[in-house]
This record gives structure tokens, C-alpha cells and sequence, in this order.
């Protein structure tokens, strides 16, 4: 009778995990809520990266005869932020971009400007520090309910903004495969699902932003260091699992 339920256990997982990944391949899986979180973080967020590119432009020599006022670049800085949260622009051309706003050489680009603009970018997408009152069980229970939407958020992300690399397509995407391929996949899933309801764990104790990170190398590896919408898809899914159903909407 154990070997029985055991064995109807785990056809439920397999079942429902592949469930989840046949959902991703559509390409407007979850994208009307990611345009909200994205909005939402990036909006609360805009302030600091504001602050980034002012301080960065005050201590680089950009260009000593021309003085840039925050007036100025603020507005269109802004509107940098809904270009590259509706993907008109990447975000590998902002300093770029920031350059013939201000119609500077772009000789004056440097290797710490560009990095400032990669900083602006990535604080945009910075999730808000919470403190999560779940117990354990509670925790899990809250995971199981969400992480099939906020998985279909972050694949459907990396999608969205042409950022799903091959070895991410590897590990989670299936297609018409073998089934010894696909199981392994679904097993994959349901790591990263494990590994979601471990490092939130209300006994570890962990910062938002180290959640985050863990979730990232878990997703991505530890050495992925260019592709610029790892860390915020990965600000999508976990901002999914935490916000509450009225800041969904």
C-alpha cells in the first residue's frame, strides 16, 4: 500500500511538472504580469538608478566643456526605463544611447560609463527587501500554489527579451524529445522547485537580494556574467512567488 502511494506521488509531480513546461512554449506565457512586475520594480526603483548615472557623469570626464544637468537627462533617463522594460531598447546601447541625447562624441564613452549604464539597468530591476512571516509549511504551500505562473514568468522573460541562451534552453525547455530527455527536465523543474522552498526557508534567514542570487546561478550557473536579463527574470519569478494577488493585478 506505501509502494503504491509512493509511486501515485510521484506520477502527480511528473505529470504536473510537465504541465508546467508545456505552458512555456507559449511566447505570451505569463507576459501581461511581467510587464507589471517589471513596471512596478522598475518605477520604485528609478530614483537610485537616477543617482547612478548623475554620480557616474559627475566623476568621469565625459566631456569637461559641457555641463549636464539632472533636468536635463532626467526625463529622457525615464523614458530609457520604459524602452527597455518594453524591450525597444538593449540595454548594451544605453550608454549609447545617453551619448546622442547629449550630443557627445562617443569617444568619451568608457569602459566605466558603460558599466554604470549596465548598473542603472540592473537596479532597475532590484526586488524591494521583504521580510516573509510564513512558516515552513506555509512557505511550501505558497511556492506550490505560484511557482507555476512565476516559472512561466521567468522562461517567458528570458523569451521576451531574447536573453534564453542555449544551456537554460537545455536544461528546462522541451520540445518534441526523447522521453528519457524530457524526464530529466521535468526532474530539473522540479529542483529549481526545491531549491526556491529551501533558500526561502524562514529558518535561513536570507536577504531578497541573496534569494535572488542563488536563484540566478541556480537557473543560469555561476559564471554567467552577460547576459543582462538573468538577473532580472529571475527578480520576475521570485517577485511573483512573494507579491501579494493585489499587486498581480
Amino acid at each position: 500500500m506505501y509502494l503504491r502511494l509512493q509511486l501515485i506521488l510521484f506520477i502527480g509531480i511528473i505529470f504536473s511538472t510537465t504541465e508546467i513546461i508545456e505552458g512555456i512554449i507559449d511566447p505570451t506565457s505569463g507576459i501581461i504580469k511581467l510587464s507589471h512586475i517589471f513596471n512596478t520594480l522598475s518605477l520604485k526603483n528609478l530614483p537610485r538608478s537616477l543617482d547612478i548615472i548623475h554620480n557616474c557623469i559627475a566623476n568621469s570626464n565625459l566631456n569637461p566643456t559641457i555641463e549636464i544637468k539632472k533636468e536635463k537627462i532626467n526625463p529622457f533617463l525615464t523614458k530609457l526605463r520604459g524602452d527597455i522594460v518594453s524591450s525597444k531598447i538593449n540595454p548594451n546601447t544605453i550608454s549609447t544611447s545617453i551619448f546622442e541625447f547629449l550630443k557627445l562624441d562617443e569617444k568619451y564613452i568608457t569602459e566605466e560609463f558603460n558599466e554604470c549604464c549596465i548598473d542603472f539597468h540592473l537596479n532597475l530591476f532590484t526586488v524591494e527587501e521583504s521580510k516573509l512571516n510564513n512558516t515552513t509549511e506555509s512557505l511550501t504551500k505558497m511556492v506550490d500554489l505560484r511557482f507555476t505562473e512565476a516559472f512561466k514568468i521567468m522562461y517567458g522573460c528570458l523569451k521576451e527579451y531574447k536573453s534564453l541562451d542555449n544551456a537554460v534552453k537545455k536544461r528546462y525547455g522541451i520540445r518534441r524529445q526523447s522521453k528519457n530527455n524530457q524526464k530529466s527536465k521535468i526532474e530539473r523543474v522540479h529542483k529549481l522547485k526545491q531549491h526556491t522552498i529551501d533558500v526561502m526557508s524562514p529558518n535561513k534567514n536570507y536577504t531578497s537580494q541573496y534569494i535572488v542570487n542563488s536563484l540566478e546561478e541556480h537557473i543560469h550557473g555561476k559564471h554567467n556574467h552577460t547576459n543582462l536579463f538573468a538577473k532580472p527574470c529571475t527578480a520576475a519569478y521570485y517577485s511573483y512567488l512573494v507579491f501579494n494577488d493585489y499587486a498581480m493585478r
